[in-house]
Protein backbone atom coordinates (compact mmCIF):
# COMPACT_ATOMS: atom_id res chain seq x y z
CA UNK A 1 0.00 0.00 0.00
CA UNK A 2 3.00 2.32 0.26
CA UNK A 3 3.06 2.96 -3.51
CA UNK A 4 -0.61 3.89 -3.44
CA UNK A 5 0.02 6.11 -0.42
CA UNK A 6 2.70 8.07 -2.26
CA UNK A 7 0.33 8.58 -5.20
CA UNK A 8 -2.34 9.95 -2.85
CA UNK A 9 0.17 12.31 -1.25
CA UNK A 10 1.29 13.60 -4.65
CA UNK A 11 -2.34 14.30 -5.60
CA UNK A 12 -3.27 16.13 -2.40
CA UNK A 13 -2.06 19.59 -3.37
CA UNK A 14 -3.53 19.27 -6.87
CA UNK A 15 -6.88 18.46 -5.30
CA UNK A 16 -6.53 21.54 -3.07
CA UNK A 17 -6.00 23.74 -6.11
CA UNK A 18 -9.00 22.24 -7.90
CA UNK A 19 -11.18 22.87 -4.87
CA UNK A 20 -9.88 26.43 -4.68
CA UNK A 21 -11.00 27.02 -8.26
CA UNK A 22 -14.60 26.12 -7.46
CA UNK A 23 -17.01 29.01 -7.85
CA UNK A 24 -18.50 28.84 -4.39
CA UNK A 25 -19.11 26.73 -1.31
CA UNK A 26 -21.21 23.57 -1.57
CA UNK A 27 -24.97 24.00 -1.69
CA UNK A 28 -25.53 21.06 0.66
CA UNK A 29 -24.11 20.07 4.04
CA UNK A 30 -24.55 17.39 6.69
CA UNK A 31 -26.65 18.15 9.75
CA UNK A 32 -26.35 16.34 13.07
CA UNK A 33 -30.04 15.47 13.22
CA UNK A 34 -30.17 12.97 16.10
CA UNK A 35 -27.89 12.21 19.00
CA UNK A 36 -28.39 9.59 21.71
CA UNK A 37 -25.70 9.75 24.38
CA UNK A 38 -22.45 11.56 23.65
CA UNK A 39 -20.41 12.22 20.54
CA UNK A 40 -17.20 14.15 19.85
CA UNK A 41 -16.30 16.09 16.72
CA UNK A 42 -12.90 17.00 15.33
CA UNK A 43 -13.15 19.73 12.67
CA UNK A 44 -11.01 19.50 9.56
CA UNK A 45 -7.47 20.73 10.22
CA UNK A 46 -7.81 20.59 13.99
CA UNK A 47 -6.18 18.26 16.51
CA UNK A 48 -8.74 19.23 19.14
CA UNK A 49 -11.97 17.42 19.97
CA UNK A 50 -15.13 19.01 21.29
CA UNK A 51 -18.69 18.05 22.12
CA UNK A 52 -20.93 17.43 19.13
CA UNK A 53 -24.52 18.60 19.40
CA UNK A 54 -27.78 18.76 17.49
CA UNK A 55 -28.01 21.09 14.51
CA UNK A 56 -24.28 21.46 14.01
CA UNK A 57 -23.24 21.74 10.35
CA UNK A 58 -20.78 19.02 9.35
CA UNK A 59 -18.82 19.38 6.12
CA UNK A 60 -15.71 18.18 4.29
CA UNK A 61 -12.98 16.84 6.58
CA UNK A 62 -14.99 16.75 9.82
CA UNK A 63 -14.59 13.62 11.96
CA UNK A 64 -17.17 12.21 14.38
CA UNK A 65 -16.75 9.72 17.22
CA UNK A 66 -19.64 8.23 19.21
CA UNK A 67 -19.07 7.16 22.81
CA UNK A 68 -19.96 3.78 24.28
CA UNK A 69 -23.74 3.31 24.36
CA UNK A 70 -24.30 6.28 21.99
CA UNK A 71 -25.73 6.77 18.49
CA UNK A 72 -25.83 9.63 16.03
CA UNK A 73 -27.51 10.54 12.76
CA UNK A 74 -26.44 12.82 9.91
CA UNK A 75 -28.79 14.15 7.24
CA UNK A 76 -27.44 15.03 3.79
CA UNK A 77 -30.12 15.85 1.23
CA UNK A 78 -32.14 12.70 0.53
CA UNK A 79 -29.98 10.36 2.59
CA UNK A 80 -29.51 9.55 6.27
CA UNK A 81 -26.35 8.21 7.91
CA UNK A 82 -26.78 6.39 11.22
CA UNK A 83 -23.69 5.79 13.34
CA UNK A 84 -23.41 3.15 16.06
CA UNK A 85 -21.59 3.37 19.37
CA UNK A 86 -17.79 3.62 19.42
CA UNK A 87 -17.67 4.49 15.73
CA UNK A 88 -15.02 6.63 14.06
CA UNK A 89 -16.47 8.25 10.93
CA UNK A 90 -15.06 11.02 8.72
CA UNK A 91 -17.00 13.06 6.16
CA UNK A 92 -14.07 12.91 3.76
CA UNK A 93 -15.65 14.98 1.01
CA UNK A 94 -19.04 16.65 0.61
CA UNK A 95 -20.01 18.64 -2.47
CA UNK A 96 -23.07 19.26 -4.61
CA UNK A 97 -22.86 15.88 -6.36
CA UNK A 98 -20.48 13.77 -4.24
CA UNK A 99 -20.59 12.33 -0.72
CA UNK A 100 -17.54 10.46 0.56
CA UNK A 101 -17.40 8.83 4.00
CA UNK A 102 -14.51 7.09 5.73
CA UNK A 103 -15.30 4.36 8.28
CA UNK A 104 -12.29 3.58 10.49
CA UNK A 105 -14.32 1.55 13.00
CA UNK A 106 -17.88 0.88 14.10
CA UNK A 107 -21.18 0.26 12.34
CA UNK A 108 -22.66 2.66 9.82
CA UNK A 109 -26.13 2.37 8.30
CA UNK A 110 -26.78 4.35 5.13
CA UNK A 111 -30.31 5.00 3.86
CA UNK A 112 -30.42 6.54 0.38
CA UNK A 113 -33.98 7.64 -0.40
CA UNK A 114 -33.19 9.11 -3.79
CA UNK A 115 -30.15 9.07 -6.07
CA UNK A 116 -30.21 11.59 -8.89
CA UNK A 117 -28.32 11.22 -12.13
CA UNK A 118 -24.79 12.50 -11.57
CA UNK A 119 -24.83 12.00 -7.78
CA UNK A 120 -22.13 9.75 -6.32
CA UNK A 121 -21.88 8.19 -2.85
CA UNK A 122 -18.65 6.48 -1.76
CA UNK A 123 -18.03 4.75 1.58
CA UNK A 124 -14.40 3.86 2.25
CA UNK A 125 -13.20 1.18 4.67
CA UNK A 126 -9.85 -0.39 5.62
CA UNK A 127 -10.61 -3.34 3.32
CA UNK A 128 -12.20 -1.76 0.27
CA UNK A 129 -14.17 1.11 -1.20
CA UNK A 130 -17.95 0.95 -1.67
CA UNK A 131 -19.80 2.85 -4.39
CA UNK A 132 -23.60 3.10 -4.01
CA UNK A 133 -25.37 2.58 -7.36
CA UNK A 134 -29.07 2.64 -6.37
CA UNK A 135 -31.37 3.95 -3.64
CA UNK A 136 -31.57 1.54 -0.74
CA UNK A 137 -30.44 0.57 2.74
CA UNK A 138 -26.87 -0.46 3.49
CA UNK A 139 -24.88 -1.52 6.53
CA UNK A 140 -21.08 -1.41 6.94
CA UNK A 141 -19.34 -2.98 9.95
CA UNK A 142 -15.67 -2.37 10.77
CA UNK A 143 -14.57 -3.95 14.09
CA UNK A 144 -12.16 -2.05 16.28
CA UNK A 145 -9.27 -4.46 15.59
CA UNK A 146 -9.43 -3.71 11.84
CA UNK A 147 -9.30 -7.39 10.82
CA UNK A 148 -12.14 -7.29 8.30
CA UNK A 149 -15.15 -5.36 7.01
CA UNK A 150 -18.69 -6.71 6.60
CA UNK A 151 -20.83 -5.11 3.88
CA UNK A 152 -24.58 -5.83 3.83
CA UNK A 153 -27.16 -4.72 1.27
CA UNK A 154 -30.71 -4.82 2.67
CA UNK A 155 -32.16 -3.11 -0.42
CA UNK A 156 -30.32 -1.60 -3.37
CA UNK A 157 -26.96 -2.26 -5.01
CA UNK A 158 -23.36 -1.14 -4.65
CA UNK A 159 -19.90 -1.83 -6.08
CA UNK A 160 -17.13 -3.16 -3.85
CA UNK A 161 -13.77 -1.99 -5.18
CA UNK A 162 -10.19 -2.62 -4.11
CA UNK A 163 -6.76 -3.16 -5.63
CA UNK A 164 -7.30 -5.55 -8.57
CA UNK A 165 -10.87 -6.24 -7.41
CA UNK A 166 -14.36 -5.12 -8.39
CA UNK A 167 -17.68 -6.79 -7.48
CA UNK A 168 -21.32 -5.72 -7.39
CA UNK A 169 -23.66 -6.57 -4.50
CA UNK A 170 -27.45 -6.54 -4.65
CA UNK A 171 -30.42 -6.75 -2.29
CA UNK A 172 -30.11 -9.48 0.29
CA UNK A 173 -26.38 -10.04 -0.14
CA UNK A 174 -23.54 -9.62 2.33
CA UNK A 175 -19.79 -10.18 2.10
CA UNK A 176 -16.79 -10.11 4.39
CA UNK A 177 -13.72 -8.24 3.15
CA UNK A 178 -10.25 -8.86 4.53
CA UNK A 179 -6.76 -7.76 3.56
CA UNK A 180 -5.70 -4.53 1.89
CA UNK A 181 -3.08 -5.10 -0.82
CA UNK A 182 -5.03 -8.13 -2.07
CA UNK A 183 -8.59 -8.17 -0.83
CA UNK A 184 -10.20 -11.51 0.05
CA UNK A 185 -13.98 -11.61 -0.32
CA UNK A 186 -16.33 -14.30 0.96
CA UNK A 187 -20.12 -14.45 0.97
CA UNK A 188 -21.86 -14.61 4.32
CA UNK A 189 -25.35 -14.29 5.81
CA UNK A 190 -26.48 -10.79 6.60
CA UNK A 191 -25.80 -9.85 10.24
CA UNK A 192 -28.66 -10.31 12.68
CA UNK A 193 -30.77 -7.27 13.54
CA UNK A 194 -29.68 -5.29 16.58
CA UNK A 195 -31.21 -2.52 18.66
CA UNK A 196 -29.21 -0.08 16.54
CA UNK A 197 -30.80 -1.47 13.35
CA UNK A 198 -34.26 -1.14 14.89
CA UNK A 199 -33.55 2.47 15.85
CA UNK A 200 -32.40 3.21 12.29
CA UNK A 201 -35.54 1.57 10.86
CA UNK A 202 -37.75 3.69 13.09
CA UNK A 203 -35.91 6.83 11.94
CA UNK A 204 -36.47 5.73 8.33
CA UNK A 205 -40.21 5.34 8.91
CA UNK A 206 -40.35 8.80 10.48
CA UNK A 207 -38.55 10.32 7.51
CA UNK A 208 -40.67 8.53 4.90
CA UNK A 209 -43.99 9.53 6.50
CA UNK A 210 -43.16 13.23 6.98
CA UNK A 211 -45.95 15.49 5.72
CA UNK A 212 -43.58 18.44 5.28
CA UNK A 213 -42.68 17.30 1.74
CA UNK A 214 -45.95 18.86 0.54
CA UNK A 215 -44.79 22.32 1.59
CA UNK A 216 -41.00 22.44 1.20
CA UNK A 217 -38.20 20.86 -0.81
CA UNK A 218 -37.45 17.43 0.65
CA UNK A 219 -33.70 17.93 0.14
CA UNK A 220 -33.68 20.40 3.06
CA UNK A 221 -32.37 18.76 6.27
CA UNK A 222 -34.77 18.84 9.20
CA UNK A 223 -37.99 18.56 7.23
CA UNK A 224 -39.50 15.84 9.46
CA UNK A 225 -38.75 17.78 12.65
CA UNK A 226 -41.17 20.52 11.62
CA UNK A 227 -44.15 18.14 11.67
CA UNK A 228 -43.60 17.43 15.37
CA UNK A 229 -43.00 21.01 16.46
CA UNK A 230 -45.35 23.27 14.52
CA UNK A 231 -48.20 23.58 12.07
CA UNK A 232 -48.47 24.43 8.38
CA UNK A 233 -51.03 26.94 7.16
CA UNK A 234 -51.92 28.46 3.81
CA UNK A 235 -51.29 32.18 3.58
CA UNK A 236 -52.71 34.34 0.79
CA UNK A 237 -49.52 36.39 0.45
CA UNK A 238 -46.78 33.81 1.03
CA UNK A 239 -48.35 30.43 0.26
CA UNK A 240 -47.66 27.63 2.76
CA UNK A 241 -45.99 28.88 5.95
CA UNK A 242 -44.93 27.10 9.12
CA UNK A 243 -45.58 28.30 12.69
CA UNK A 244 -43.52 26.92 15.60
CA UNK A 245 -45.90 25.86 18.37
CA UNK A 246 -43.54 25.07 21.26
CA UNK A 247 -42.04 28.52 21.80
CA UNK A 248 -42.47 31.36 24.31
CA UNK A 249 -44.82 34.25 23.62
CA UNK A 250 -41.82 36.60 23.25
CA UNK A 251 -39.82 34.15 21.12
CA UNK A 252 -37.72 35.65 18.28
CA UNK A 253 -35.87 33.79 15.49
CA UNK A 254 -32.07 33.60 15.84
CA UNK A 255 -32.05 34.23 19.57
CA UNK A 256 -32.03 30.77 21.19
CA UNK A 257 -28.65 29.47 20.07
CA UNK A 258 -25.09 30.60 19.50
CA UNK A 259 -22.59 31.64 16.85
CA UNK A 260 -19.68 29.44 15.78
CA UNK A 261 -17.07 29.72 13.02
CA UNK A 262 -17.60 27.05 10.34
CA UNK A 263 -15.49 27.24 7.19
CA UNK A 264 -15.84 28.07 4.38
CA UNK A 265 -18.87 30.16 5.44
CA UNK A 266 -17.54 31.88 8.56
CA UNK A 267 -19.94 32.91 11.33
CA UNK A 268 -22.78 30.36 11.42
CA UNK A 269 -25.87 30.02 13.58
CA UNK A 270 -26.39 26.90 15.73
CA UNK A 271 -29.95 26.78 17.05
CA UNK A 272 -30.92 25.38 20.44
CA UNK A 273 -34.39 24.38 19.25
CA UNK A 274 -34.35 20.66 18.31
CA UNK A 275 -36.23 21.55 15.11
CA UNK A 276 -33.97 24.54 14.49
CA UNK A 277 -32.16 23.69 11.28
CA UNK A 278 -34.33 24.16 8.21
CA UNK A 279 -35.89 27.47 9.36
CA UNK A 280 -32.49 29.04 10.12
CA UNK A 281 -30.49 28.00 7.04
CA UNK A 282 -33.22 28.10 4.37
CA UNK A 283 -36.23 30.29 3.56
CA UNK A 284 -37.23 33.50 5.36
CA UNK A 285 -39.09 34.60 8.51
CA UNK A 286 -42.01 37.02 8.71
CA UNK A 287 -44.47 38.33 11.28
CA UNK A 288 -48.09 37.38 10.60
CA UNK A 289 -50.21 39.05 13.24
CA UNK A 290 -48.53 38.46 16.62
CA UNK A 291 -46.70 35.29 15.51
CA UNK A 292 -43.51 34.50 13.67
CA UNK A 293 -43.92 32.29 10.60
CA UNK A 294 -41.30 30.60 8.47
CA UNK A 295 -41.67 30.90 4.70
CA UNK A 296 -39.77 28.12 2.88
CA UNK A 297 -38.36 28.59 -0.60
CA UNK A 298 -39.99 27.14 -3.72
CA UNK A 299 -40.53 23.37 -3.53
CA UNK A 300 -39.25 22.64 -7.03
CA UNK A 301 -35.92 24.51 -6.75
CA UNK A 302 -32.82 22.77 -5.38
CA UNK A 303 -32.10 24.28 -1.94
CA UNK A 304 -28.88 26.12 -1.16
CA UNK A 305 -27.54 26.11 2.40
CA UNK A 306 -26.65 29.42 4.09
CA UNK A 307 -24.88 29.80 7.47
CA UNK A 308 -27.54 32.25 8.76
CA UNK A 309 -30.12 34.19 6.78
CA UNK A 310 -29.86 37.41 8.75
CA UNK A 311 -28.79 41.02 8.28
CA UNK A 312 -26.11 42.31 10.68
CA UNK A 313 -26.11 45.81 12.10
CA UNK A 314 -23.35 47.77 13.77
CA UNK A 315 -20.23 49.49 12.50
CA UNK A 316 -18.23 52.47 13.76
CA UNK A 317 -20.06 54.81 16.08
CA UNK A 318 -22.93 52.42 16.87
CA UNK A 319 -23.27 50.63 20.20
CA UNK A 320 -25.95 49.69 22.70
CA UNK A 321 -24.22 50.77 25.87
CA UNK A 322 -21.94 47.76 26.24
CA UNK A 323 -18.44 48.96 27.07
CA UNK A 324 -16.71 45.98 25.43
CA UNK A 325 -18.58 46.31 22.13
CA UNK A 326 -21.75 44.78 20.78
CA UNK A 327 -23.07 42.80 17.82
CA UNK A 328 -26.64 42.72 16.54
CA UNK A 329 -28.69 41.03 13.80
CA UNK A 330 -32.25 40.29 12.69
CA UNK A 331 -33.87 37.69 10.36
CA UNK A 332 -34.28 38.53 6.70
CA UNK A 333 -37.85 38.87 5.41
CA UNK A 334 -39.52 37.11 2.45
CA UNK A 335 -38.35 39.55 -0.29
CA UNK A 336 -35.00 40.58 1.21
CA UNK A 337 -31.80 39.42 -0.43
CA UNK A 338 -29.01 37.52 1.29
CA UNK A 339 -25.55 38.85 0.39
CA UNK A 340 -22.87 36.32 1.45
CA UNK A 341 -19.66 37.60 3.06
CA UNK A 342 -17.73 34.51 1.94
CA UNK A 343 -16.27 33.68 -1.48
CA UNK A 344 -18.86 32.95 -4.18
CA UNK A 345 -19.69 33.72 -7.78
CA UNK A 346 -22.73 35.18 -9.50
CA UNK A 347 -24.40 31.80 -10.00
CA UNK A 348 -24.15 31.03 -6.30
CA UNK A 349 -25.45 34.48 -5.35
CA UNK A 350 -28.49 33.96 -7.53
CA UNK A 351 -29.23 30.41 -6.44
CA UNK A 352 -28.81 30.97 -2.70
CA UNK A 353 -31.55 33.60 -3.06
CA UNK A 354 -33.77 32.00 -5.72
CA UNK A 355 -33.88 28.74 -3.74
CA UNK A 356 -34.81 30.47 -0.49
CA UNK A 357 -37.18 33.24 -1.63
CA UNK A 358 -40.51 32.62 -3.33
CA UNK A 359 -41.88 34.56 -6.29
CA UNK A 360 -38.70 36.39 -7.29
CA UNK A 361 -39.24 38.21 -10.58
CA UNK A 362 -35.99 40.19 -10.82
CA UNK A 363 -33.03 39.09 -8.73
CA UNK A 364 -30.76 41.91 -9.97
CA UNK A 365 -33.20 44.62 -8.91
CA UNK A 366 -33.65 43.21 -5.43
CA UNK A 367 -29.92 42.75 -4.90
CA UNK A 368 -29.11 46.26 -6.10
CA UNK A 369 -31.81 47.73 -3.86
CA UNK A 370 -30.32 45.94 -0.86
CA UNK A 371 -26.75 46.94 -1.70
CA UNK A 372 -27.76 50.58 -2.18
CA UNK A 373 -29.25 50.71 1.32
CA UNK A 374 -32.85 51.31 0.20
CA UNK A 375 -34.24 48.07 1.70
CA UNK A 376 -36.82 48.71 4.42
CA UNK A 377 -36.19 45.40 6.29
CA UNK A 378 -39.53 44.28 7.68
CA UNK A 379 -38.05 42.43 10.69
CA UNK A 380 -35.63 45.11 11.81
CA UNK A 381 -37.55 46.32 14.85
CA UNK A 382 -39.42 43.19 15.96
CA UNK A 383 -36.56 40.76 15.33
CA UNK A 384 -33.37 42.56 16.44
CA UNK A 385 -31.08 40.70 18.85
CA UNK A 386 -27.97 42.31 20.37
CA UNK A 387 -25.27 40.89 22.62
CA UNK A 388 -21.79 41.82 23.71
CA UNK A 389 -18.94 41.07 21.33
CA UNK A 390 -17.46 38.70 23.90
CA UNK A 391 -20.67 36.62 24.08
CA UNK A 392 -20.82 36.46 20.29
CA UNK A 393 -17.18 35.45 19.74
CA UNK A 394 -16.93 32.91 22.57
CA UNK A 395 -19.84 30.76 21.36
CA UNK A 396 -21.88 31.27 24.53
CA UNK A 397 -25.69 30.88 24.45
CA UNK A 398 -27.17 34.13 23.19
CA UNK A 399 -30.57 34.26 24.90
CA UNK A 400 -29.30 34.83 28.49
CA UNK A 401 -27.02 37.67 27.36
CA UNK A 402 -29.33 39.72 25.15
CA UNK A 403 -28.80 43.46 25.53
CA UNK A 404 -31.79 45.81 25.43
CA UNK A 405 -31.80 48.19 22.45
CA UNK A 406 -33.87 51.38 22.50
CA UNK A 407 -36.22 51.90 19.52
CA UNK A 408 -34.31 54.96 18.29
CA UNK A 409 -31.08 52.94 18.30
CA UNK A 410 -32.71 50.24 16.20
CA UNK A 411 -33.82 52.76 13.58
CA UNK A 412 -30.40 54.36 13.17
CA UNK A 413 -28.39 51.13 13.29
CA UNK A 414 -26.41 50.81 10.03
CA UNK A 415 -26.41 47.55 8.06
CA UNK A 416 -23.00 45.88 7.74
CA UNK A 417 -21.79 43.06 5.52
CA UNK A 418 -20.81 40.80 8.42
CA UNK A 419 -19.77 40.99 12.08
CA UNK A 420 -16.40 42.70 12.39
CA UNK A 421 -15.11 39.99 14.70
CA UNK A 422 -12.19 37.72 13.93
CA UNK A 423 -12.74 34.24 15.34
CA UNK A 424 -10.61 32.79 18.11
CA UNK A 425 -9.69 29.10 18.17
CA UNK A 426 -12.54 28.42 20.57
CA UNK A 427 -14.97 29.88 18.02
CA UNK A 428 -14.09 27.14 15.52
CA UNK A 429 -15.09 24.26 17.81
CA UNK A 430 -18.70 23.02 17.78
CA UNK A 431 -18.95 22.69 21.58
CA UNK A 432 -16.97 22.48 24.80
CA UNK A 433 -13.49 20.98 24.43
CA UNK A 434 -13.27 17.34 25.50
CA UNK A 435 -10.50 14.79 25.93
CA UNK A 436 -9.50 12.87 22.82
CA UNK A 437 -11.55 9.68 22.38
CA UNK A 438 -9.85 6.24 22.31
CA UNK A 439 -8.94 6.34 18.63
CA UNK A 440 -5.74 6.85 16.69
CA UNK A 441 -4.79 9.85 14.59
CA UNK A 442 -6.87 10.63 11.52
CA UNK A 443 -6.91 7.63 9.16
CA UNK A 444 -4.65 7.81 6.12
CA UNK A 445 -6.60 7.66 2.85
CA UNK A 446 -5.02 5.33 0.25
CA UNK A 447 -6.27 6.04 -3.27
CA UNK A 448 -6.44 3.08 -5.68
CA UNK A 449 -6.38 3.45 -9.49
CA UNK A 450 -9.93 3.74 -10.82
CA UNK A 451 -10.08 1.79 -14.07
CA UNK A 452 -13.84 1.92 -14.59
CA UNK A 453 -14.76 5.52 -13.89
CA UNK A 454 -18.03 6.49 -12.19
CA UNK A 455 -20.79 3.88 -12.53
CA UNK A 456 -23.85 4.53 -14.66
CA UNK A 457 -26.51 6.57 -12.93
CA UNK A 458 -29.46 5.05 -14.80
CA UNK A 459 -30.76 5.11 -18.37
CA UNK A 460 -32.91 7.70 -20.10
CA UNK A 461 -36.03 6.30 -18.45
CA UNK A 462 -34.56 6.86 -14.99
CA UNK A 463 -33.95 3.23 -14.04
CA UNK A 464 -31.49 2.97 -11.20
CA UNK A 465 -32.85 6.17 -9.66
CA UNK A 466 -35.90 7.22 -7.69
CA UNK A 467 -37.24 6.86 -4.16
CA UNK A 468 -35.98 4.48 -1.52
CA UNK A 469 -36.75 0.84 -2.32
CA UNK A 470 -37.34 1.50 -6.05
CA UNK A 471 -34.85 -1.14 -7.16
CA UNK A 472 -35.02 -3.92 -9.69
CA UNK A 473 -35.31 -7.60 -8.81
CA UNK A 474 -31.86 -8.64 -7.62
CA UNK A 475 -29.84 -10.86 -9.96
CA UNK A 476 -28.27 -14.12 -8.82
CA UNK A 477 -25.47 -13.73 -6.25
CA UNK A 478 -22.16 -12.52 -7.63
CA UNK A 479 -19.32 -15.02 -7.93
CA UNK A 480 -17.00 -14.97 -4.94
CA UNK A 481 -14.17 -17.05 -3.68
CA UNK A 482 -15.09 -20.34 -2.01
CA UNK A 483 -16.16 -19.47 1.53
CA UNK A 484 -14.26 -20.98 4.41
CA UNK A 485 -16.02 -22.97 7.14
CA UNK A 486 -18.46 -20.94 9.23
CA UNK A 487 -16.07 -20.93 12.16
CA UNK A 488 -13.58 -18.96 10.04
CA UNK A 489 -16.02 -16.04 9.76
CA UNK A 490 -15.96 -14.64 13.30
CA UNK A 491 -18.66 -12.38 14.69
CA UNK A 492 -17.91 -8.68 14.93
CA UNK A 493 -16.35 -8.07 18.35
CA UNK A 494 -17.26 -4.96 20.33
CA UNK A 495 -14.50 -2.52 21.17
CA UNK A 496 -13.16 -3.04 24.69
CA UNK A 497 -13.90 -0.07 26.97
CA UNK A 498 -11.25 2.64 26.76
CA UNK A 499 -9.33 0.68 24.12
CA UNK A 500 -6.72 3.12 22.84
CA UNK A 501 -5.72 2.62 19.21
CA UNK A 502 -2.13 3.80 18.80
CA UNK A 503 -1.54 2.67 15.22
CA UNK A 504 -2.78 5.00 12.52
CA UNK A 505 -5.24 3.26 10.26
CA UNK A 506 -5.31 3.18 6.47
CA UNK A 507 -8.54 3.40 4.52
CA UNK A 508 -8.89 2.41 0.87
CA UNK A 509 -10.55 5.02 -1.33
CA UNK A 510 -11.37 5.17 -5.03
CA UNK A 511 -11.20 8.96 -5.19
CA UNK A 512 -8.39 10.97 -3.62
CA UNK A 513 -9.95 13.21 -0.96
CA UNK A 514 -9.18 16.90 -0.55
CA UNK A 515 -6.48 17.74 1.99
CA UNK A 516 -7.40 18.82 5.49
CA UNK A 517 -7.89 22.50 6.17
CA UNK A 518 -4.85 24.37 7.46
CA UNK A 519 -4.64 24.53 11.27
CA UNK A 520 -6.44 27.47 12.84
CA UNK A 521 -3.16 28.99 14.06
CA UNK A 522 -1.85 29.09 10.48
CA UNK A 523 -4.87 31.18 9.39
CA UNK A 524 -5.41 33.28 12.49
CA UNK A 525 -3.18 36.22 11.57
CA UNK A 526 -4.61 36.56 8.06
CA UNK A 527 -8.20 36.39 9.34
CA UNK A 528 -7.49 39.13 11.86
CA UNK A 529 -6.64 41.56 9.05
CA UNK A 530 -10.23 41.51 7.74
CA UNK A 531 -12.25 40.54 10.82
CA UNK A 532 -15.29 38.39 10.16
CA UNK A 533 -14.35 37.33 6.63
CA UNK A 534 -13.25 33.74 5.93
CA UNK A 535 -10.09 33.31 3.89
CA UNK A 536 -10.64 32.99 0.16
CA UNK A 537 -9.69 29.83 -1.75
CA UNK A 538 -6.40 31.19 -3.10
CA UNK A 539 -5.46 32.30 0.42
CA UNK A 540 -6.11 28.79 1.75
CA UNK A 541 -3.91 27.29 -0.98
CA UNK A 542 -1.11 29.71 -0.06
CA UNK A 543 -1.34 28.66 3.59
CA UNK A 544 -1.30 24.97 2.61
CA UNK A 545 1.90 25.67 0.65
CA UNK A 546 3.49 27.32 3.67
CA UNK A 547 3.27 30.84 2.23
CA UNK A 548 1.63 34.00 3.60
CA UNK A 549 -2.09 34.01 2.84
CA UNK A 550 -1.85 37.23 0.86
CA UNK A 551 -4.59 39.84 0.45
CA UNK A 552 -8.19 38.95 -0.43
CA UNK A 553 -9.39 39.57 -3.98
CA UNK A 554 -13.14 39.68 -3.43
CA UNK A 555 -14.57 43.18 -2.97
CA UNK A 556 -16.74 44.18 -0.04
CA UNK A 557 -20.21 45.51 -0.81
CA UNK A 558 -20.56 47.17 2.58
CA UNK A 559 -17.60 48.69 4.48
CA UNK A 560 -16.17 47.24 7.66
CA UNK A 561 -13.20 48.08 9.90
CA UNK A 562 -9.72 46.93 8.88
CA UNK A 563 -6.65 46.39 11.04
CA UNK A 564 -4.49 49.53 11.01
CA UNK A 565 -1.77 49.48 8.35
CA UNK A 566 -3.41 46.83 6.15
CA UNK A 567 -4.86 47.46 2.72
CA UNK A 568 -8.41 46.48 1.82
CA UNK A 569 -9.44 45.83 -1.79
CA UNK A 570 -11.41 48.77 -3.09
CA UNK A 571 -15.15 48.55 -2.81
CA UNK A 572 -16.86 47.73 -6.09
CA UNK A 573 -20.20 49.55 -5.93
CA UNK A 574 -23.14 48.51 -8.10
CA UNK A 575 -22.72 49.54 -11.72
CA UNK A 576 -18.91 49.58 -11.64
CA UNK A 577 -16.50 46.89 -12.67
CA UNK A 578 -14.76 44.65 -10.14
CA UNK A 579 -11.10 44.51 -9.36
CA UNK A 580 -8.64 43.28 -11.89
CA UNK A 581 -8.69 39.51 -12.12
CA UNK A 582 -12.39 39.12 -11.20
CA UNK A 583 -14.95 38.40 -13.84
CA UNK A 584 -17.71 41.00 -13.83
CA UNK A 585 -21.15 39.56 -13.08
CA UNK A 586 -24.62 40.77 -13.97
CA UNK A 587 -24.83 43.01 -10.90
CA UNK A 588 -21.56 44.76 -11.73
CA UNK A 589 -19.98 43.63 -8.47
CA UNK A 590 -17.55 40.96 -9.65
CA UNK A 591 -17.34 37.22 -9.16
CA UNK A 592 -15.80 37.31 -5.71
CA UNK A 593 -17.44 37.28 -2.32
CA UNK A 594 -19.02 40.48 -1.17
Amino acid sequence: MRQLSSVASALALSVAVLHAQSSGPPSRVARISALVGQASLQPSGSNEWSEAGLNYTVTTGDRLYTAQGSRAELEIGRMSIRISEEADITVTDLSDDFVQLGVAQGTLRLSVYRLLRGDSIEVDTPNGSLFVTAPGEYRIDVPYDNRFTVVSVDVGSLDVVGPEFDQELHSGQAVQLSGSDRIRVVSMPRPMQTAFDQWAAERDRRTSSAACARYMNREIPGCADLDDNGRWEANQQYGSVWYPTHVRADWVPYRDGRWVWVEPWGWSWIADEPWGYAPFHYGRWTRIGPSWAWVPGPVAVRPYYAPALVAFVGGAGWSVGVSIGSQAWFPLGPQEMYIPAYHHDDVYLRQVNVSNVRNITNVNTLINVQVSGRTAYANREAGLTAVSTDAFRSGRPIAPEVVRVRPEEVVRAPIVAHPSIAPIERSALPGRPVAAPPVAARPKMIAIPDRRGPPDRGDSRGRGRGERGATQTPPPPAVTQTPPPASATPPIPPAPPNQQQHERREIITRRAPPPESPPFKAKEEAMAVHPGRPLEPQQIVNVLRGRPAGPPKDPEVLPHPVVQGQVTPAKAPPGRGPQRGNKKDSTGRGRGGV
